[in-house]
């Protein structure tokens, strides 16, 4: 079977980490399987203030700072941002201008680009372009990482796969309520009220961002 975007990794690889081996074959918890990852992954993104996936991403903040904090980092460091800035609207839409040699620096691991000066006051918005995140094998077309590219630490994807066989482990009979949650289905899953497995919190604790804002 393809692969299939689970949040913060594949279908295949949770089934083999939650299934027994003689139910992996089959597709009749593909669908509970795809909404646990899919809402452990949203709420790990959540408490930890940051997007996972390896993707391009936009970031937007008022243009009287001098440096940008991306949503989704480790920065690929072979693909250089690229800064806009609005001071008008125009046909009820913001106008966006890009703005040369903006970047001074960046801190790709921290995801932190550094501007070369101030480019405006606060009624103004400056918004950065920019490709980061963690890549894992089997959710994109590439089958080998990306130059410039992190793959994802391998203790977030175990938190991640702990977490998902903590919830199907707790599931009801009928797989479409969490025991404990009350009445919270699969699709609006969402785990600040909801106790995480103590190794996975342990292990997010050195991947949350504390501030960020806009």
């Amino acid at each position: 079977m393809p692969e299939v975007n689970a949040g913060l990794g594949n279908l295949t690889e949770l089934k083999a980490f939650i299934l027994p081996a003689s139910l992996r074959a089959a597709t009749d918890y593909d669908a509970q399987l795809l909404q646990i990852g899919l809402g452990v992954a949203g709420a790990l993104a959540s408490i930890c203030n940051r997007e996972w996936g390896y993707q391009a991403g936009v970031t937007e903040f008022p243009a009287n700072r001098s440096f940008i904090l991306a949503t989704r980092y480790p920065i690929n460091s072979t693909i250089a941002p690229t800064i806009e800035r609005c001071d008008s609207w125009a046909a009820g839409a913001p106008v966006w201008v890009a703005v040369a040699n903006a970047v001074y620096n960046v801190a790709y691991d921290g995801g932190i680009v550094y501007l070369a000066g101030i480019q405006g006051n606060f009624l103004s918005r400056v918004r950065m372009t920019s490709t980061g995140g963690y890549w894992w094998l089997g959710l994109d077309a590439q089958v080998t990482l990306p130059t410039g590219a992190a793959a994802i630490p391998d203790d977030l994807k175990l938190a991640w796969l702990l977490q998902c066989q903590a919830l199907w482990l707790v599931r009801d009979n009928l797989g479409v309520t969490v025991a404990g949650a009350g009445s919270v289905s699969f699709v609006t899953l969402s785990l600040p009220g909801y106790e995480l497995v103590p190794q996975v919190r342990e292990i997010i604790n050195g991947y949350v961002r504390f501030a960020i804002s806009g």
